[in-house]
């Protein structure tokens, strides 16, 4: 019983911070059912980031500020809600999303959860696959970039050299299931070491002192953050 308690206990609690953070109702209803409702059918959603993940996101987004933003992959739409959420709060221009199998894979399912959150932020859809849509997108154009496409070592470093290119300096690459085995390898061989780049942490609002600085982190274990320095 004590389980369940507490089980129920972290899920309201995490329900609760989605909706303090985003202050999104539908973000909130998704999270709750983590299903999108389409013309009276539902879809559960099987691919997802974690509410941590979603509060490391915004709470990025809203001390960074970008306006210009790409992700690469959009999937169920699950983080593509909270950027353009938090690009609506903080004045964002657009958001790019590269994903060849949007229409296909997904059922357009994210595209829909992008009607229902884009507000007045533009979204464009680039339907090819990352190494190829890159080339549509000039040096230093975006402020912040979330790789989240394939997991393999090759894709994922060409993921993050591209980034390299096109995310402007101040500029934030965010790396998602970083404990998978090709995004560890790929984020060691070509980012790890590069003085060019410095990780970065959020951190806990507290009044009081806590005795252990491990605590006063809100970065999840599966995703990380580094910002351009030159």
């Amino acid at each position: 019983m004590n389980q369940n308690n507490n089980a129920h206990n972290n899920y309201e609690q995490d329900r609760n911070n989605i909706f303090k953070h985003t202050h999104n109702k539908y973000i909130t209803r998704i999270y709750e059912t983590w299903e999108t409702v389409i013309d009276g059918i539902s879809h559960k959603m099987n691919s997802n980031i974690s509410p941590g993940e979603c509060i490391f996101i915004h709470r990025l987004m809203m001390k960074y500020k970008p306006i210009n933003v790409l992700e690469v992959g959009l999937a169920n739409g699950m983080s593509t809600m909270i950027i353009l959420n938090a690009l609506n709060i903080i004045g964002g221009k657009i958001l790019y999303s590269i994903d060849p199998f949007q229409k296909t894979q997904w059922n357009s399912i994210g595209l829909y959860n992008v009607s229902q959150t884009k507000g007045d932020v533009e979204h464009v859809l680039v339907e090819k696959m990352s190494d190829v849509a890159f080339d549509e997108f000039s040096d230093d154009m975006f402020d912040m970039c979330l790789i989240d496409g394939p997991h393999d070592k090759k894709n994922v470093m060409s993921d993050i050299n591209n980034t390299k290119r096109i995310l402007k300096v101040g500029g934030i690459m965010i790396l998602d299931d970083i404990l998978h085995k090709g995004v560890r390898e790929a984020i060691t061989e070509v980012l790890k070491y590069d003085k060019n780049y410095a990780q970065i942490f959020v951190k806990y609002k507290h009044k009081k002192k806590r005795t252990s600085h491990s605590h006063d982190k809100l970065n999840p274990a599966t995703m990380s953050a580094y910002i351009k320095l030159k």
